[in-house]
């Protein structure tokens, strides 16, 4: 993982992936690594020609903890003085996971162990954080049904996300409406900087009370009970067609039954 600082927040670049195989392809000799640091160089020499304000963030792996074998690779990284260490478990079922990613990060620290001193991972925390348009297309990804099941449509959970918006829309009215109900009647303080906003909001709706407003209304409402009932017809002659073609295909193995 290679990052940069801008405005004081770290940046990561996601061009700059390699498999694991790639970052710490390493065998054991007698209580020792050996990372394939000669593999990882060429890329990490490239990266850094085209984005020379990169740096070298750390390294990740995958298992449910953390081994000797990581910490022993952990030490040879000589692209970071102090490199970061990310563990991702893709086999945790804890209740957890539900809300939380599976991944641990975690930093090396040198530790006094009976007079010895050792290198050990010290979990360290993190936070992450997802731009708007990332946010809406996971939860998007997140909410379609299977393809493969045929009871169920990606139509479904649009259609649930509008119901909860109109629903959360119709409880903010309320109040608003119940706010201005108060303030009417003298039992809330008069505060002219909401109501300049609240009058924003309402300049923005369309008049609802109008003779193109219904006739437009009308004509879409029509448009789309016409469309349900030539979806309904379409399915029906599908169901009537495929019944057709199973009395078709049992009546001909009758006849050749007959003919034999």
């Amino acid at each position: 993982m290679k990052y940069d600082v801008v405005n004081g927040e770290i940046q990561i670049d996601k061009e700059f992936l390699t498999s694991r195989i790639q970052q710490c392809a390493c065998i054991g000799v007698v209580g020792r690594a050996v990372a394939a640091l000669l593999l990882i160089s060429p890329y990490y020499q490239l990266v850094s020609q085209v984005f020379p304000g990169f740096e070298l963030l750390g390294w990740y792996t995958v298992g449910a903890k953390a081994l000797s074998s990581d910490l022993a690779v952990h030490r040879v990284m000589e692209f970071n003085e102090s490199p970061l260490f990310m563990l991702l478990d893709p086999a945790s079922k804890g209740p957890s996971t539900k809300k939380k990613l599976p991944i641990s990060l975690f930093e090396s620290e040198l530790h006094m162990l009976n007079g010895v001193p050792k290198m050990i991972f010290v979990k360290a925390p993190f936070k992450i954080e997802t731009s708007e348009s990332e946010g809406i297309s996971i939860d998007h990804i997140s909410k379609i049904a299977p393809v493969g099941d045929a009871s169920k449509s990606a139509l479904h959970p649009y259609l649930g996300n509008v119901r909860d918006a109109v629903k959360m829309l119709d409880r903010q009215v309320d109040v608003l409406v119940r706010f201005l109900q108060a303030m009417k009647n003298g039992e809330a303080p008069m505060d002219h900087n909401l109501l300049r906003h609240i009058s924003s909001i309402c300049n923005q709706l369309p008049a609802m009370k109008s003779q193109h407003f219904d006739g437009a209304f009308t004509q879409e409402y029509n448009d789309a009970l016409l469309v349900a009932y030539l979806a309904t017809l379409t399915k029906g002659a599908t169901n009537a067609n495929t019944v057709i073609d199973r009395f078709t295909a049992t009546q001909e193995r009758h006849q050749r039954g007959t003919l034999l």
